[in-house]
């Protein structure tokens, strides 16, 4: 039986892979109440202790903005802290899964990014997610690293949950429609994790690598917010909310944001559906079941 040890599992992310691990072993969590995680020497004593044959990462600094004046802090969570965790997988030769961000990229043109693509992040966020990236693949070659972005479900803080209250008491409300992704459930992205994690470790240690993960298609956030009130008014809701689509620029002026966000996070799945064979779902029927 594989003993895999999660950190994090109470985030967006880490409560859908503690779900979904289930299905591969005996689960171990390690939670930032347990255990400082930039602290790295620290977390890596006690993830050792539990005697891992599986690690999934679901730490990080998360908080964009505020990642551009706690660069020191991003920088201990988002990259000191894998390459910790990379170090002890190479040590016990166990698996790392590593969860990245579409932010490593600068956001440029209109075609998805492919995993080959050069990476050009243009806030410390990124910096820091791409620099735990680059520390993995170069000390661990056990590791699964999944790059994601726009993530939500039905609990946690997102785009979704701030978004549809405000749907729901009849106000207008003025989006992004500039920026492009594919609005991605954390369901989505643990379950088929933990397909690829399955394949691994039934031998196929030669697709180990970098992967993109998410749903297929893309919108905007004007998009996105407009697909929710179309679902709310499809269930018989009588709602008088309004959506105005508004440039970046126009919103950073309305809302200052301290770090820049990438205007392109299309995600090529071409890579990840070919060597695992996997059926990924589009965004707008994933939208649907949440």
């Amino acid at each position: 039986m594989q003993r895999i040890v999660l950190l994090a599992p109470y985030g967006l992310l880490g409560s859908e892979l503690a779900r979904s691990l289930s299905a591969l072993g005996q689960i171990f969590t390690l939670s930032r109440a347990e255990v400082d995680f930039a602290d790295t020497t620290a977390t890596a004593i006690r993830v050792a202790a539990l005697a891992p044959t599986v690690i999934v990462n679901a730490a990080g600094f998360t908080a964009v903005d505020l990642a551009e004046s706690a660069t020191e802090q991003a920088f201990l969570l988002n990259a000191s802290l894998p390459e910790a965790l990379a170090q002890l997988a190479a040590r016990r030769q166990c698996w790392l899964v590593h969860i990245s961000s579409d932010y490593v990229y600068s956001g440029a043109g209109r075609r998805p990014w492919t995993e080959q693509d050069q990476t050009a992040p243009l806030s410390v966020y990124g910096a820091s997610k791409l620099a735990g990236d680059q520390a993995v693949l170069s000390l661990c070659n056990k590791a699964l690293i999944l790059r994601t972005g726009w993530l939500y479900d039905s609990h946690g803080r997102h785009f979704l949950q701030a978004v549809l209250p405000r749907l729901l008491n009849h106000q207008t409300l003025q989006v992004v429609d500039g920026q492009i992704g594919a609005p991605t459930p954390a369901r989505v992205v643990a379950q088929q994790a933990v397909l690829m994690l399955r394949q691994l470790l039934s031998g196929r240690s030669d697709s180990a690598g970098l992967y993109h993960l998410a749903c297929q298609g893309e919108t905007s956030w004007y998009g996105f917010a407009c697909a929710m009130l179309q679902q709310l008014q499809q269930q018989g809701r009588a709602l008088q909310a309004a959506i105005e689509p508004v440039s970046s620029a126009h919103y950073r002026q309305l809302y200052p944001q301290a770090a820049a966000r990438p205007f392109n996070s299309r995600l090529a799945l071409a890579k990840v559906e070919q060597h695992f064979g996997l059926q990924l779902p589009d965004w707008q029927s994933q939208l649907t079941q949440v």
